[in-house]
């Protein structure tokens, strides 16, 4: 009879522990936190919910030092992810201040 074990990771295989980082030393990375996502076509449940827990993480990682990148959907003009327009902002609580990274994408992912 054939014993399974519980699946593991290739680090758990090798019984390594991987070191948690300082959040100082790493990156918060926040993709598609428009407002699209909250009052445009494509609201999301629960997302004033979600939006708080974003909230909570990007100040942790504004208050230790963490870099911040913003990624946001550059949809066309009267689309969906318009940047021009209101549905394409960035919600308010997650806006990038002065300093913080901002990266555009044109296609879903």
């Amino acid at each position: 009879m054939t014993v399974r074990r519980p699946p593991q990771t290739l680090l758990q295989m090798r019984h390594v522990v991987p070191a948690i980082p300082r959040l100082a030393d790493c990156t918060v990375l926040l993709i598609d936190w428009q407002e699209e996502y909250r009052t445009g076509d494509l609201v999301l449940h629960d997302v004033e919910a979600s939006i708080g827990r974003a909230a909570e993480v990007l100040a942790r990682g504004r208050a230790s030092g963490a870099r911040i990148v913003h990624v946001a959907h550059h949809g066309a003009p009267g689309q969906m992810f318009d940047r021009t327009a209101p549905r394409g902002a960035f919600v308010a609580d997650l806006a990038p201040r002065p300093g913080e990274a901002v990266v555009e994408k044109t296609a879903p992912s």
